[in-house]
């Protein structure tokens, strides 16, 4: 059996609307050849919140490209 590659596009996209309202995203990516990050938030209320906590884990050559 060949071995198995995965390839991940991960664009998290949200919109913070109301007055203090709040995204938290928490992701973890193991394992895949190339990993593609791109997190964003539209901040409309006052006071409103976007977090985006994440860990792309690679070896040997795998690539991760986490927007930063």
């Amino acid at each position: 059996m060949g071995k198995v590659e995965f390839i991940i596009l991960s664009p998290k996209r949200g919109k913070c609307a109301g007055d203090r309202s709040k995204i938290s995203w928490t992701q973890v990516e193991t394992g895949s050849a190339i990993t593609w990050k791109y997190p964003s938030v539209i901040m409309q209320g006052d006071d409103s919140i976007g977090e985006f906590y994440s860990v792309a884990v690679t070896k040997n050559k795998q690539q991760a490209d986490t927007g930063d």
